[in-house]
């Protein structure tokens, strides 16, 4: 099918070379074509900060999976919280109503295709303009299951200080107090979201589709060791 595709575009003379995940079943498919392949670096990417890290830290491991509970649990009650809801709280369940749209479909169709917003963050900021915006209240997101960034948009948008009191008061309001985020566990997630925002760039660069990435995998491999040297043995990351 492969050759068939070549002849009729005209392309005989060009080497194939797959760029893929690591699924068994798309490694044997590559073996039976007989094809020189690359694993997709940003699944290796995704396997670093997630498996590696994120993974293997057992109470950041807790928080990121509590984080997600908060967000699904928050979004079946919708209908009941919003004939209740303050002002300040019905800008947050619509959000939420909105991105449970699309992290469905991206479960059934977990391929990404739209290009990822570009987002710098100057290094000058302070904790309220990191957090605290009042300009810019962002939407409460879920994660996706195929982009470990997705992860940081989630933790980013709860760990808005505009966020934060309104998502306790309707986890209490239904019922499910257990789940409300203390004090410690945001300063948790302070931290974690300034760490994985040093990953941003590289993500970025990585996902575009408009220019091959590979001929970047050395420098991105140096920016990566930077990043992790940067962090000091003071840091609350490290001491978790």
């Amino acid at each position: 099918m492969l050759n068939d595709a070549k002849e009729c575009f005209g392309l005989q003379g060009i080497e194939l070379h797959p760029v893929t995940v690591s699924g068994s079943n798309v490694q044997r498919a590559i073996r039976l074509a007989d094809l020189d392949s690359h694993l997709c670096l940003g699944h290796c990417l995704h396997n670093l900060v997630t498996v590696d890290g994120i993974d293997s830290v057992p109470e950041l491991s807790s928080l990121v999976k509590k984080c997600k509970k908060i967000v699904k649990t928050v979004r079946y009650r919708l209908p009941e919280l919003e004939r209740s809801a303050k002002e300040e709280q019905l800008k947050v369940l619509q959000s939420m109503e909105e991105v449970s749209n699309h992290l469905e479909m991206d479960e059934n169709q977990p391929i990404v295709n739209e290009e990822p917003e570009p987002y710098l963050v100057s290094e000058s900021q302070t904790i309220s303009d990191e957090f605290g915006n009042i300009n810019h209240m962002p939407t409460i997101k879920t994660s996706l299951p195929t982009r470990w960034h997705s992860v940081l948009a989630m933790l980013e948008s709860l760990a808005h200080f505009c966020n934060r009191e309104p998502v306790n008061n309707m986890l209490s309001e239904i019922g499910e107090s257990d789940l409300k985020i203390c004090q410690r566990e945001w300063n948790l997630l302070e931290d974690l979201v300034r760490f994985l925002r040093k990953f941003r760039e590289v993500v970025e660069m990585l996902s575009t589709q408009k220019a091959a990435s590979l001929n970047l995998a050395l420098v991105f491999n140096l920016e990566i060791r930077d990043i992790l040297h940067s962090v000091t043995d003071e840091e609350t990351l490290v001491m978790v």
